[in-house]
């Protein structure tokens, strides 16, 4: 996309397609690397508009089950940098 879009609805039906599939792979990538109990979707941006969304890992005995998730997200579960790196490399050998 090189157009700046700041609404699901500015895209054109091929860039939505895209953008879908796009989103449908990366949160499949999380879900293996974290194996949560639920992936949540969310889509902000009233202060930096611009069209994203957020896939946030939850898990049933985790901050916020059951409702949106909240920010800042848990700390306590901070990975060691070699974990992470790991798990970074994992996600986007899938993307």
């Amino acid at each position: 996309m090189k157009d700046h879009k700041t609404e699901f609805f500015q895209l054109t039906p091929e860039e939505a397609h895209a953008f879908g599939r796009d989103m449908a792979k990366a949160s499949k990538a999380i879900y293996d690397a974290f194996a949560p109990d639920k992936i949540n979707y969310a889509a902000f941006g009233d202060t930096y508009p611009h069209l994203h969304f957020h896939l946030v890992p939850k898990y049933k005995d985790g901050k916020s089950w059951g409702s949106p998730f909240e920010l800042p997200l848990d700390s306590a579960r901070e990975l060691p940098a070699e974990e992470l790196k790991g798990l970074i490399g994992q996600i986007k050998a899938k993307l």
